[in-house]
């Protein structure tokens, strides 16, 4: 059972669907909905991990609602490591193809990033690629860019694969 006021829980799972741990997170729910509509709300945590880990669940009142597939490259020298990004074609004001080497194993997850002040702050413009490359056309982002950054994530390591200047003007 759930502990009381916790709606939500994150579940560790072993590759024979054992339960190994589970964590009871609370919600933070957005403020601005009516009490008489569907609420929404942000599930933001980290639980230690658990080794011999193959998926995480997450869990609504019980209900799967997500889950995810830990990658085998988790833990020690095997963790993910950044490679780089390679342009593939690009030119000042169209669009431009990125690639680089693909982490982990089954279920990486590529995030891509711009910053238009050096690295000091980063807008994310692609979350959840599941491919090693990226076609980025500067009129769809609205910034005039002069970084761009990957990371990779396979459910547990998160690692920045590479971080590159661009041009997107």
């Amino acid at each position: 059972p759930m502990a009381p006021g916790s709606e939500i829980e994150i579940v560790l799972l072993n590759s024979a669907g054992r339960v190994l741990k589970k964590y009871p997170v609370a919600v933070k729910r957005d403020t601005d909905i009516p009490a008489n509509e569907d609420q929404t709300g942000l599930v933001d945590a980290v639980v230690p991990f658990v080794s011999g880990s193959a998926e995480v669940r997450v869990l609504l009142f019980g209900d799967i609602v997500d889950s995810r597939k830990v990658s085998a490259s988790v833990g020690g020298a095997r963790a993910l490591r950044g490679t780089g990004i390679v342009v593939v074609k690009a030119g000042p004001g169209k669009a431009q193809e990125y690639s680089w080497q693909a982490m982990g194993g089954e279920g990486t997850t590529y995030t891509l990033q711009l910053s238009s002040d050096n690295g000091k702050t980063w807008q994310t413009v692609a979350i959840g690629l599941t491919e090693p490359r990226y076609s980025l056309d500067p009129n769809d982002v609205g910034t005039t860019a002069t970084m761009l950054r990957v990371l990779a994530n396979d459910g547990i390591n998160n690692t920045v694969v590479g971080t590159r200047r661009s041009n997107l003007r």
